[in-house]
């Protein structure tokens, strides 16, 4: 599971374009109080050609805030850990076991709500990723494995296992339709800083939400996908990445549990991943 974990995520690295905007579905719509606090947890699962698939702890734990500084602006941050674990049997038939545990890069935004009403919100969110990705692990390949989990886990936003700096900008709409309906938009670009002045990758991202109510529980759909805009290559499909989630959470009070489910939606992206299983809690002030 290790190496090919690593490997498939070096493959996807090696393409010219991957990733999608933050969706509605797995971190819900702007607060309507003070501050809101989330968990979220991302367990990847492997390609069909890996029979074992990664261990149920490892993955991406995602720890969140979102805060309001003044009734137009808030202030949202995201600090991002990825675990690690896995096992073999060698050829003296002996059990070995690693593991390794890291953390991402933290993301730090500001969020201006543009405009706020009771049935809909759109706001404009600008912020950067910083390069403060680390590994604490039994060798140079379980830290390489790391980082494939974590790509894998949420390739949704990729930027947070690149140790770059990376600015990113959003526009998000919200609105509650006429019978339980909700609907969401979001669109935004960012640009990775590579170290030493290398290459500055361009993407442009696009998203697209849809929920309903059914008593106390929000069923919802999405899809989302990101174009690189910078680096043509002749294959214009590399230059595409597709995901569609499910998920369900609870819809009342201040603390809401929520279960969610990711799926690439591209031929060749599916041939690493089937996707990831994720878990989320967040709680409201």
């Amino acid at each position: 599971m290790k190496n090919k974990t690593f490997i498939a995520a070096l493959c996807l690295l090696a393409l010219p374009a991957w990733g999608l905007a933050q969706s509605f579905l797995l971190q819900g719509p702007p607060p309507d109080g003070k501050l809101r606090v989330t968990l979220r947890y991302f367990w990847p699962q492997a390609g069909p050609d890996d029979d074992n698939g990664p261990d149920i702890l490892s993955g991406l734990y995602d720890l969140s805030i979102d805060y309001r500084i003044l009734d137009r602006l808030q202030l949202a941050a995201a600090l991002p850990y990825i675990g690690y674990r896995d096992s073999f049997v060698n050829w003296e038939q002996e059990r070995t076991r690693y593991s390794a545990g890291g953390l991402g890069c933290v993301s730090i935004a500001l969020r201006g709500i543009l405009k706020q009403e009771e049935d809909r919100s759109t706001s404009l969110t600008a912020g950067v990723y910083l390069p403060t990705m680390g590994c604490s692990g039994d060798g140079y390949s379980e830290c390489g494995a790391l980082f494939g989990v974590g790509l894998l886990a949420d390739f949704p936003e990729f930027p947070k296992v690149m140790d770059v700096t990376t600015p990113f900008v959003r526009v998000s709409h919200y609105q509650v339709l006429k019978g339980g309906w909700r609907a969401g938009l979001e669109g935004g670009a960012f640009i990775m800083m590579a170290r030493g002045g290398g290459t500055r990758p361009l993407y442009a991202q696009a998203g697209v939400s849809i929920g309903r109510s059914v008593g106390p529980v929000d069923l919802t759909v999405e899809w989302s996908g990101t174009m690189k805009l910078s680096g043509f290559v002749d294959e214009f499909y590399f230059h595409l990445y597709h995901q569609a989630g499910i998920g369900a959470s609870w819809g009342r009070g201040r603390l809401r549990p929520g279960i969610f489910y990711t799926m690439f939606l591209d031929r060749f992206y599916r041939e690493s991943s089937r996707g990831a299983f994720g878990i989320r809690l967040s709680y409201a002030f």
